[in-house]
């Protein structure tokens, strides 16, 4: 099955309250996992001068990196309560740490998976320290060169607990950048699972990815497109997040099965709607030619391919018009 989570990031605005409710929600709509981000802006941001441009509440705001990122940090305490939160809603945490410490920390309350920042697939020694965690990782692979992937790669020799996402570090995506054939790429280069972190608009670049092998989907998340913030207007809903989940569940339905067979309910109609080899003619001990058969409904019978192990064999009884070809007819 495909594994979807939905990004929370540092849409919780800081409030444990909003976190809570962001969990209970995406539960409800039957995501595996919320995702969170326990990073220190030290650990990215040491030029307080730089800014950042972002859409909020139908606005452009700029404003400093440092001091947006810093009103957005969660502690050891925020991150352990909502682990508890996500235990009793029977759904996963995950978090993006940007050091060891906040490896440990996700170690220490349970997590099971660790996600890195495609902004930190250069940084080998926490891929490393995530790598020994034990935890299974997911490697996001937005802005990175082919290099790049292979450095982080060569991290993993079991590479069995490893999955590499495809992403366009670009908010909202557009359909041009998608560029989903990379995820095969991806796949197919460093043999291991893949999925794609989702920065489209609406569920159909996930459908896509799904059918085309997307183990793990993520999908930025909040509660409300007007709450203030960077990332909120090109999140979805709880609403939109059910619909989201529901589209990728039913795209992974319709893949169905690889066997070569009929389907389930095909099975119970193909007798009805195929056909089987009848007589045209009384036949008394003759030998059978093509003209002496028609073919018809149902197809309880001989089918139409097997008639020609009986053409040109000689009847050993008496046969009638309409009746169906049968093999004791020839014993």
């Amino acid at each position: 099955m495909t594994y979807i989570v939905a990004e929370v990031g540092i849409n919780h605005n800081g409030s444990l309250e909003i976190a809570e409710k962001l969990i209970e929600e995406a539960a409800k709509t039957g995501c595996d996992a919320v995702k969170f981000q326990n990073y220190k802006t030290e650990d990215f941001v040491h030029d307080k001068s730089l800014t950042y441009t972002y859409k909020s509440q139908g606005k452009s705001v700029t404003e400093e990196q440092y001091k947006m990122f810093k009103r957005y940090e969660i502690d050891f305490n925020f991150l352990s309560k909502s682990k508890i939160i996500c235990d009793k809603n029977n759904i996963e945490l995950i978090s993006t740490p940007t050091s060891k410490q906040g490896v440990d920390e996700l170690v220490k309350i349970g997590c099971k998976k660790i996600k890195n920042g495609s902004d930190f697939l250069s940084n080998l020694s926490l891929i490393e320290y995530m790598k020994d965690s034990g935890l299974e990782v997911i490697l996001s692979t937005g802005m990175a060169y082919k290099e790049q992937v292979d450095d982080a790669i060569k991290c993993f020799s079991d590479k069995s607990n490893l999955i590499l996402l495809h992403c366009t570090s670009s908010y909202p995506t557009n359909d041009q950048n998608v560029n989903l054939n990379r995820m095969i790429s991806l796949r197919d280069t460093y043999k291991v699972k893949v999925g794609f972190s989702d920065h489209t608009v609406g569920s159909f670049a996930a459908v896509a990815s799904t059918i085309l092998g997307a183990k793990f989907i993520e999908k930025h998340y909040t509660l409300d497109h007007n709450l203030p913030g960077p990332d909120h207007h090109f999140s979805i809903t709880p609403k939109e997040l059910r619909d989201y989940v529901r589209d990728i569940q039913k795209a992974k339905k319709i893949m169905g099965s690889k066997v070569i067979e009929p389907s389930k309910s095909e099975k119970e109609t193909l007798i009805n709607s195929q056909l089987s080899v009848f007589y045209s003619k009384d036949l008394n001990n003759e030998i059978l030619k093509n003209e002496d058969i028609f073919f018809s409904r149902p197809g309880d019978g001989i089918p139409p391919n097997k008639l020609k192990n009986y053409i040109g064999k000689k009847l050993t009884k008496k046969v009638l018009k309409g009746d169906k070809l049968n093999e004791r007819d020839f014993k």
